[in-house]
């Protein structure tokens, strides 16, 4: 059985170079792998302590900043998991060049396999998440059984443009310096930090065709809420994104000869 090309060898071989990945970042530190734990649990502790008790930030209509600080933990390791695997997918061809060289496989597992570090930033906010919810409420959604299926359309949705900024960054070296800084300009300009009713009308008319903040929302609403998320907007972003990632493969597999000799 095949997937896009790719049968049950190369999903393994995938796995193992985004687990090789993750351990080139941490090589020759002491806690090694523990550090992709340990960095985004210290980024939710600073964002507790700054806005739960020196702003004391609420949410419209809450009592409390556990509300909110839920909320904004939730959008923000969405945002985490999407920033960490762009900027991994844009510089994996760059960084793997004497892999791609030396070794006879299907290099477009390559980008793919550095979409899946993001969502290690992801795995450790959800137990921390629903921790709190159930501190806060007692109780969790019960539409969190959808969390696999919103996880599952993120995960497509980094994929289909993995090769893409992959691609861009062989070509045009200064992507990738230009990516991290493009993403936290596009951070603040996301309803992230902020309710999306504090924008104007015509920009939240805009930022309903945003796909990070249509899976931003899912997870909002799932980890944190109390009712189902937009199955709609889900199901439409899936579809664009099986779409764009069975082109852009078949796109990259006419080039990839070219591709790798320009590594």
């Amino acid at each position: 059985m095949t997937v896009y090309g790719l049968n049950r060898d190369d999903l393994r071989m995938m796995l193992n170079l985004a687990r090789l990945q993750v351990g080139d970042r941490y090589l020759g530190s002491r806690l090694g792998l523990a550090w992709a734990i340990i960095s985004p649990l210290l980024m939710f502790a600073v964002f507790a302590y700054v806005f739960g008790f020196v702003f004391r930030t609420r949410l419209p209509g809450a009592d409390d900043s556990g509300t909110y600080l839920l909320w904004l933990v939730s959008g923000y390791s969405a945002w985490l998991a999407t920033s960490e695997s762009l900027v991994s997918s844009g510089n994996s061809l760059t960084s793997s060049s004497n892999l791609l060289k030396n070794l006879v496989f299907k290099t477009e597992i390559v980008p793919l396999a550095a979409a899946l570090i993001g969502l290690i930033p992801l795995a450790v906010a959800i137990p921390v998440l629903l921790a709190g919810k159930l501190a806060l409420t007692g109780e969790l959604n019960p539409w969190l059984v959808v969390l696999p299926l919103v996880m599952a359309v993120h995960l497509l949705m980094l994929l289909s443009v993995s090769h893409f900024l992959a691609v861009t960054t062989v070509i045009v070296r200064d992507f990738s310096v230009a990516l991290p800084t493009v993403l936290t300009l596009f951070l603040f300009l996301t309803p992230i930090f902020y309710p999306q009713e504090m924008l104007p009308q015509t920009m939240r008319h805009l930022m309903e065709w945003n796909p990070i903040l249509m899976i931003t929302n899912a997870y909002r609403t799932v980890l944190t809420g109390e009712g189902a998320p937009a199955f709609g907007p889900l199901a439409v972003l899936a579809a664009a994104s099986a779409l764009l990632l069975r082109y852009e493969l078949a796109w990259y597999r006419r080039r990839k000869g070219l591709i790798v000799g320009l590594v």
